[in-house]
């Protein structure tokens, strides 16, 4: 993806209303990276709300699975999180490293384009970029 930065970050981030559906890279071999991968998102989350942009993610669930053994791959959580994009206003991806060969950050682009919602393209400093 050919990435041309937005200069008027504000503008394109505050014109999100409703909630928004925040994708993200999970899986890896290595746990170290998952770790680091849920933090950067919650970080990001939390900026985010700062903003007042309300997100929901199916790797929120990720703490969950330190109680119950649930699997972390894409087969298990495709079906949720195609139930999350149905009743969103638009998706965020954070682009971490791993974001453009995850199965599932790429299979969310394309349910949430299938449903007509815009996506946004950002970073861990909340910059927007266009695909």
């Amino acid at each position: 993806m050919t990435k041309a930065k937005n200069k008027s970050i504000g503008t394109s981030l505050s014109e999100i209303k409703g909630i928004v559906y925040l994708a993200s890279p999970y899986s890896h071999d290595d746990v170290r990276v998952v770790k680091q991968r849920i933090e950067k998102l919650c970080r990001v989350d939390a900026k985010l709300m700062k903003q007042n942009i309300y997100t929901v993610s199916p790797l929120m669930k990720h703490f969950i699975i330190e109680y119950e053994s649930l699997p972390g791959d894409w087969d298990f959580w495709q079906k949720y999180s195609q139930e999350l994009l149905k009743h969103v206003s638009a998706v965020i991806v954070l682009m971490l490293p791993g974001w453009i060969t995850s199965a599932g950050v790429k299979e969310e682009i394309i349910e949430a384009e299938e449903l007509g919602l815009k996506v946004y393209y950002i970073d861990e400093e909340l910059n927007c970029y266009y695909p």
